[in-house]
């Protein structure tokens, strides 16, 4: 009849970290069923909580171009998609292979090939709003969901992407500046 709950809160301290609590409580009843009193115990589960957010960040997200992985970008595409679906709204993909790649890999190292890999990540996080699923999906291809976006928005965001990457370099090996040219690839799915 006095049943025990337990439930979770977060909040900030006075220092402003992040604390998380879990919380265990019942109420305390006088022998005629009456409330008297309340029994209740924290416990300070905040490195729990963190450990667990860093593993979720693991499972997710494509740890050298801190993008989404593959298996996480292809899961939100595809609930994007069906929500796009039930309201009637367009969905574009955009499939990315950076040009040549592996001659960037072969000619000046793996970190230079790395250094251009996050490079074009963060170019890819300015240049899409907010909404837009961005993922690492192979070595040098990428995939982006435009949710609500049709077929002519997406070429244009595309062209955008494409026109981002000519005025930028990727990295300086040498002396010398890393330029790059993509393939792009755009699917419309309703």
């Amino acid at each position: 009849d006095n049943p025990i709950s337990t439930h979770e809160h977060s909040g900030t301290d006075s220092l402003g970290n992040r604390k998380s609590f879990q919380w265990t409580d019942r109420l305390i009843l006088s022998d005629d069923g009456q409330p008297i009193g309340y029994q209740g115990i924290g416990l300070d589960i905040s490195e729990r909580k963190q450990h667990e957010e860093e593993l979720i960040a693991l499972a997710t997200t494509d740890v050298l171009t801190g993008l989404l992985n593959r298996r996480q970008c292809l899961l939100l595409s595809k609930k994007a998609l069906l929500s796009c679906q039930q309201q009637n709204q367009p969905l574009s993909l955009l499939i990315i292979d950076i040009d040549l790649f592996k001659n960037i890999n072969d000619r000046l190292g793996h970190l230079a090939g790395d250094h251009v890999l996050q490079t074009f990540a963060t170019l890819c996080r300015n240049t899409f709003k907010d909404g837009t699923i961005i993922g690492r999906f192979g070595g040098e291809e990428f995939l982006i969901a435009c949710p609500e976006t049709d077929a002519k928005a997406a070429l244009e965001i595309a062209e955008r992407l494409r026109e981002a990457i000519s005025k930028n370099y990727f990295a300086i090996v040498n002396g010398k500046e890393i330029t790059l040219t993509v393939s792009i690839g755009i699917s419309l799915m309703r």
